[in-house]
């Protein structure tokens, strides 16, 4: 297993079952990377004075395709696809819009 040790993500990867799990009530959960990884770098983002609207091809810090996570974040939401945690948490970024 590898762990991620960037600041607000707790997530490690399973090479074994190729899946990515977060420790929860003692046990282990799967957990999607893309929105793990995105909501973290989205707050990084706006903590620095950024806006959660960024364009398609906006590239965070040292390669994180930013504007594509919010494109994708919003077409989930759009699909009903995102569950009530990921929306919560989305929603609390300031003057976040489903909209673009």
């Amino acid at each position: 297993m590898v762990r991620s040790l960037q600041p607000g993500q707790d997530w490690v990867w399973c090479y074994v079952d190729e899946v990515t799990l977060k420790r929860e009530d003692g046990g282990w959960v799967e957990v999607d990377l893309f929105f793990e990884a995105g909501i973290g770098y989205m707050r990084e983002h706006v903590e620095s004075g950024g806006g959660p609207s960024v364009g398609e091809d906006h590239i965070h810090g040292k390669g994180f395709p930013l504007g594509r996570w919010v494109a994708e974040m919003r077409r989930r939401h759009a699909a009903g696809e995102l569950d009530v945690d990921q929306t919560a948490q989305i929603e609390a970024l300031p003057d976040w819009r489903w909209e673009s």
